[in-house]
């Protein structure tokens, strides 16, 4: 890839976080895109500003304007607020 060529959005990733859905199924959170559909589609609330914070990031990190393993601390701060961190 050329230093100048941004990579594409399914090729954004970060190292694996395991989340529980409140049906107890685990769930492996790999990249910004597939955060920002946890947080849109299996988060119990959508609201307060540690999930605001983590949505933003995320979309962030696709555009380009902030890493991915920025967009991951801010996930995992998400996830603990949310109750469904799994260590």
């Amino acid at each position: 890839m050329h230093p100048n060529e941004r990579p594409n959005i399914s090729d954004l990733a970060w190292q694996p976080l395991t989340i529980m859905l409140k049906d107890g199924a685990e769930r492996k959170v790999g990249g910004p895109l597939q955060a920002i559909n946890a947080l849109n589609n299996e988060w119990p609330f959508r609201e307060g500003s540690v999930y605001s914070d983590a949505k933003r990031k995320c979309q962030m990190a696709l555009e380009h304007t902030v890493t991915c393993e920025q967009a991951r601390i801010a996930f995992l701060e998400a996830a603990k607020d949310a109750d469904m961190w799994q260590e």
